[in-house]
């Protein structure tokens, strides 16, 4: 959205050769955490999160894999009673990466 300077709360949705800005209205809210067979879930009385994670969808106790959710387009884990973000890196061995893959 920073390239574009779209407003918080937005999102592009292509259909064929046009292309739409869907904009919804922000509203903060408690979700709290369901522990089910499937693992924890993020939960708003009878809502999850949608895989985007900007949405509501009907809830369901095994529609997230394991630990891992969508909040506001970030890609969450549950530790310690609480949802935390996931940062993405690379474990270097070494001084730099190796190139493994054929030319």
């Amino acid at each position: 959205h920073s390239y574009l300077n779209l407003p918080p709360c937005s999102k592009l949705i292509a259909t064929c050769e046009s292309i739409s800005v869907y904009q919804c209205s922000p509203k903060n809210s408690t979700i709290t955490t369901e522990i089910t067979s499937c693992g924890p879930k993020p939960k708003l009385g009878d809502y999850t999160l949608d895989t985007e994670g900007w949405k509501l969808t009907p809830y369901n106790p095994c529609y997230w894999h394991k630990n891992f959710v969508n909040i506001n387009g970030r890609a969450h884990f549950y530790k310690n009673s609480s949802w935390h973000p996931i940062v993405l890196g690379v474990i270097i061995q070494g001084h730099s990466l190796i190139n493994t893959l054929p030319y």
